[in-house]
């Protein structure tokens, strides 16, 4: 009976620690987020089906796509601005927990502006 309690507050305490860690992260992708002047994300942390990437007229200007990339640098799906200030990536529920970032690129490839944000569940 003891060693099933032991066992129960052990569960508990590794569940607090990555619901603490989440938290914690979410808050400095948050203030992260603010220093980013040029690309704007919401929601963030990312709970929803849908990302929306909100960009000024000068970075706009400047670029012709934005990336969804993993923490690692593979790229996971690809949207054209096409002059838009603000673009959507959908069906976001078939990736796991954790930190992606965004990359605006001009239309040579070079990376304009980049952000980062925490999808959690």
């Amino acid at each position: 009976m003891l060693r099933k309690r032991v066992i129960f507050l052990q569960y508990k305490m590794k569940q607090f620690v990555v619901t603490l860690f989440i938290i914690i992260c979410s808050f400095g992708f948050a203030i992260a987020q603010k220093d980013n002047v040029g690309v704007s994300l919401y929601p963030v942390p990312l709970k929803e089906n849908q990302l929306t990437v909100q960009m000024k007229t000068s970075v706009t200007m400047k670029s012709s796509s934005v990336e969804l990339r993993n923490f690692i640098g593979k790229k996971l799906q690809e949207v054209k601005i096409d002059g838009r200030n603000e673009v959507q990536f959908n069906d976001m529920r078939q990736y796991p927990e954790g930190v992606y970032v965004i990359v605006v690129k001009d239309p040579k490839g070079k990376i304009v502006e980049t952000a980062k944000f925490l999808i959690t569940k």
